[in-house]
């Protein structure tokens, strides 16, 4: 057994204070019904009993001073709160003292029943009573065991001495049993008192835990909202600079160098987009493990996302000798809602994994659908490579921060290790889940499997119908198999007649036989990288131009990441197009709807790179990066005019008409969201320019302020070629029916 003040114990004052008002509002609490129960008791016997009669002047008394008794106590306990307040001391003595006073008068009118009547049928009653209002007290005051014990006392003492003092028959044996319910109450208000009091302080333990951890919590956010802060202003520091360096890079390779100085250039320019990856991933990483990264809902085109990452991987994984592939289902929705930005960061991390631990081979890129509801799709977005696999031991933790496969000194990969784990928290974030689908000695399949509402907001034109392009023969040379497989199956799903080929001879004789069977192929997709790669193109179009059959014969060039062939020596291949690989299924479509329906060849389509010039303004107030981004879209054909402000944009905006335009968010005077806003006010309901964000911030409430400003698209910098030439190609579809899109959203009923 514990006394009060040794459970309270390692409390301040202000907790034990708080615990002490606790207990006294508990008796309170479950003594208000009871408060009167003695005046009512009394006029019961007066009622049912001859007593008040033989004794009128002593039971009026002992009513009169239950009642009061009452009322006293019924009104200290109404003043608890404001008495407690004031002097809880002085409270609890009147509390305690009143309680006491009732407690000897009831246990006297007891004694003088039992001396007057002895132990008849209103003696045994009145113990009855006594032992049964003594059994309840315990319950109601148990956290004041001095204040229980006295109240068991006070009543069973006077009629303890009656039975021994008066004597009335069998008055010991009551007594000797009172003694003992004295004894045994004695005993019970000591345990009820431990247990009110362990419960209350292990309440109060786990409340000054919990505000502890409250206040831990408090603080670990605010320091993660400071890091937060920091990181982002750290990233946007950083950003502006790398920018530079990365435009003035892109420029020297632009110039005349020697082979040792292009090389130096180009190694610089990828350590420059590395270090502001690393950047990247650490901001991200930070923001995740913080909880502060916020979703964006807005459609998009989930196989245009496919391609964007896989473009931005080409080119690095070409210098290892590896094919980014793309394949997707033909029933893929050509909307989904969802954030595209998140979902593409979960794959680029997926891509760079699978790159990065691949020596030979390819990484497949696929999207599969699982599942079709009137309101959602299930999409398995799948990468695989033709790698080492993960280890079983390895498969739990490769999802952990930092962790490596090979954290050894002496590893062959390097890399922060948080890849994967940012995929794995990404997924999570959009209530998805990132799983090893298989993983052995022929590669890994890691797929990132998400559940996305349909969007409304689809392309106008129709599905590619099946067997579209029924009739033509269409023969695939390309050394990559899982590249050749997969434009070999879409072909024959637009129902041409397909054979694959991984070597030129083997292309070059199968064509003759097929030529002098009577069925020549209409069309060749040819591989630059086959026989030497893209120098021999040319050779290569002499040796179909000078064959049989190979004077009507349609070529289509697929480019790898790294050729940069002159745009006169593609025209003078008068090609259908030339491809740059990954290659894009529905622009491969659109070729060969061109080329079907001009097959006498005087409707050649361009290649690639004259699909359409635009018209670009260009509105940064940095000249060096307005010069950077200058100098991309010349590059890439197009046609620029430049703008230091919004106000200077908006002025040639109202003077010509501009196929898109890049708006710098940080400008003087007129920034570019006020020049968005005011440029999409003054077109009111008619034909929209698109306009595409540049901004050094890359949160996602930068990307929310872009949209909300009625901006079209969102590009971070530093800018790289790749990214750019996507928001180009986004504002010419906007004026052009898209090519080959997929399914529209099945009715709801």
């Amino acid at each position: 057994m514990h006394t009060t003040a040794q459970y309270l114990e390692g409390f301040d004052a202000a907790q034990r204070g708080a615990l002490q008002r606790e207990a006294h509002a508990y008796s309170v609490a479950r003594s208000r019904d009871a408060l009167f129960i003695y005046a009512a008791l009394c006029g019961l016997i007066g009622l049912v009993t001859s007593y008040a009669a033989e004794h009128p002047v002593l039971f009026g008394i002992v009513t009169a001073l239950a009642l009061l008794s009452g009322v006293v106590r019924w009104r200290i306990a109404a003043r608890f709160e404001p008495a407690w307040e004031d002097d809880p001391k002085r409270w609890r003595r009147h509390w305690v003292g009143w309680t006491i006073l009732t407690a000897l008068l009831w246990g006297g009118f007891c004694a003088l029943v039992l001396t007057s009547y002895g132990l008849d049928w209103l003696g045994m009653l009145l113990v009855l009573t006594a032992t049964v209002l003594c059994t309840s007290f315990l319950s109601s005051h148990a956290p004041h065991l001095g204040l229980t014990r006295g109240y068991v006392v006070a009543i069973c003492g006077p009629i303890i001495v009656a039975g021994l003092l008066a004597r009335p028959p069998h008055g010991e044996l009551l007594s000797l049993m009172l003694v003992l319910f004295v004894l045994y109450n004695w005993r019970q208000a000591a345990r009820v008192h431990d247990s009110y009091w362990q419960a209350a302080a292990n309440r109060m333990l786990l409340e000054v835990r919990a505000e502890q951890l409250e206040r831990a919590r408090l603080r670990a956010e605010q320091a993660s909202r400071a890091k937060s802060r920091f990181l982002s202003n750290v990233s946007h520091e950083l950003r502006t600079p790398l920018n530079a360096v990365l435009g003035m890079l892109a420029q020297l390779l632009d110039s005349v160098l020697s082979p040792p100085q292009r090389e130096a250039v180009q190694q610089a320019r990828r350590s420059a987009t590395e270090l502001l990856g690393l950047i990247d991933d650490l901001l991200d990483a930070s923001r995740l493990e913080a909880g502060t990264m916020e979703l964006a809902h807005e459609p998009f085109d989930p196989v245009a996302l496919l391609y964007e990452v896989a473009e931005g991987a080409a080119a690095r994984a070409w210098r290892k000798g590896l094919e980014i592939v793309v394949d997707y289902d033909v029933a893929l929705p050509d909307r989904v809602v969802g954030d595209p930005l998140r979902v593409r960061q979960a794959l680029v991390h997926l891509v760079s994994n699978a790159v990065k631990f691949t020596e030979r081979g390819h990484v497949l890129l696929e999207a599969r659908l699982e599942q079709l509801d009137p309101t959602e799709v299930r999409l398995r977005l799948r990468v695989s490579d033709t790698g080492p696999g993960i280890p079983a031991s390895a498969q739990q933790q490769v999802f952990e921060r930092f962790h490596q496969l090979d954290a050894s000194p002496a590893r062959r990969h390097g890399g922060t290790g948080i890849g994967l784990a940012i995929a794995r928290d990404l997924a999570h974030l959009m209530d998805g889940k990132l799983e090893i689908e298989r993983s052995d000695p022929s590669g890994s399949v890691l797929a990132l499997v998400l559940r996305l509402p349909w969007s409304r907001e689809r392309n106008q034109s129709g599905p590619t119908p099946a067997g579209d392009l029924q009739g033509l023969r269409i023969a695939v040379a390309d050394r990559c198999r899982a590249s050749r497989d997969a434009i070999a199956a879409r072909l024959r799903f637009w129902g041409a007649e397909v054979c694959g080929f991984d070597a030129t001879e083997r292309l070059l004789a199968a064509g003759a036989q097929a030529a002098s069977r009577g069925e020549p192929f209409d069309l060749v997709i040819w591989d630059c990288a086959l026989d030497g790669g893209c120098p021999n193109a040319t050779l290569l179009a002499e040796r179909l131009r000078d064959t049989a059959w190979g004077g009507e014969v349609g070529l289509v060039l697929l480019l790898t990441p790294d050729c940069e062939p002159e745009p006169a020596a593609l025209a003078a291949l008068e090609l259908e197009a030339a491809l740059r690989k990954p290659v894009r299924l529905d622009r491969l479509y659109e070729v060969l709807a061109v080329f079907r329906a001009r097959r006498n060849r005087a409707g050649r389509v361009a290649p690639e790179a004259a699909l359409g010039r635009l018209h670009v303004l260009v509105a940064e107030d940095n000249p060096v990066n307005r010069k950077v981004a200058v100098r991309m879209l010349e590059k890439l054909g197009h046609r620029c005019d430049v703008a230091a402000d919004g106000r200077e944009a908006l002025e040639r905006l109202a003077a010509g008409r501009y196929d898109l335009v890049l708006m710098d968010c940080q400008m003087p005077g007129v920034d570019g969201f006020e020049a968005t806003r005011r440029l999409r006010a003054r077109e009111g309901d008619g034909p929209r320019t698109p306009v595409v964000a540049m901004t050094a911030h890359t949160g996602e409430e930068d990307r929310r302020r872009c949209l909300a400003a009625g901006m079209d698209g969102f590009l971070t910098k530093p800018l790289d070629a790749a990214r750019l030439e996507a928001a180009l190609e986004h504002g010419r579809r906007r004026s052009e029916h898209p090519a080959a899109p997929r399914p529209s959203p099945p009715p709801t009923g």
